[in-house]
Order: C-alpha cells, then sequence, then structure tokens
C-alpha cells in the first residue's frame, strides 16, 4: 500500500516536470542536426569571404533571438 502512495506521489511530483521538458528533446536534437548540416554540408561550399560572412550572421542572429526569447518567451 505505502509503494502505490510512494508512486502516485512520484507521478504528480516528476509528471509536471516531463511535461514542461518534451518540448525541450525536439529543439535539442534539431538543433544538433543544423549544426551538423551547416559544418558539413554548408561550409565546405562557402568562400572565405561568405563563411566569415555566415558566422557574423549567425552570431548576431542568435544574440537578437535569445534576446528576444528571453524578453517576451
Amino acid at each position: 500500500m505505502a509503494s502505490e502512495i510512494e508512486s502516485s506521489t512520484a507521478r504528480s511530483r516528476y509528471g509536471l516536470v516531463l511535461t514542461a521538458l518534451a518540448p525541450v528533446i525536439p529543439q535539442i536534437l534539431g538543433s544538433a542536426f543544423n549544426i551538423w548540416y551547416n559544418a558539413t554540408v554548408i561550409e565546405p561550399m562557402l568562400t572565405a569571404a561568405l563563411r566569415q560572412r555566415f558566422f557574423h550572421t549567425v552570431v548576431v542572429y542568435n544574440a537578437v533571438v535569445y534576446l528576444l526569447e528571453s524578453i517576451y518567451g
């Protein structure tokens, strides 16, 4: 009987956390794929000037988007 109560309490405690973190997993997988794709497919096609522009754009984009997400998200 005590085992059932402990199990129910654990489900109640961690159920909301698991539900809240569920969208994070696809985001991490998508980011990992994007990094791999950029490094293996896009970057070799770029000239030195385009490579510099690409990385500059990535830095600026990430700074703006993460700032906006932290303010409005």
